[in-house]
């Protein structure tokens, strides 16, 4: 597990922000409070709704650093400074 990335993900708009990396002493990196409300403030302009609690999820990096644990790929695009997630299964939507 050391040296992966944990992402929460808004599901509905697959928005995610990095809360940190693992390494071995603890985590690296956690993203600021203001960050954190940037992230959640982004995910509610998305939306024509606030939504709740459950379309937040939390994801891991693999060990090849290519894909999160969760069924979730990474994508090149993002929306402000922020990553697109895209399913890794079709059979996930």
């Amino acid at each position: 597990m050391a040296n992966n990335r944990m992402f929460l993900i808004h599901r509905p708009t697959k928005l995610g922000i990095m809360l940190g990396k693992r390494v071995g002493w603890g985590w690296y990196e956690p993203p600021s409070k203001d960050r954190l409300q940037k992230f959640y403030d982004c995910t509610i302009e998305c939306l024509s709704w606030e939504g709740h609690q459950d379309d937040f999820i939390p994801a891991m990096e693999d060990c090849s650093g290519s894909s999160c644990f969760g069924d979730w790929m990474y994508t090149r695009e993002g929306v402000d400074g922020f990553v697109l997630f895209e399913f890794a299964k079709e059979n996930l939507k």
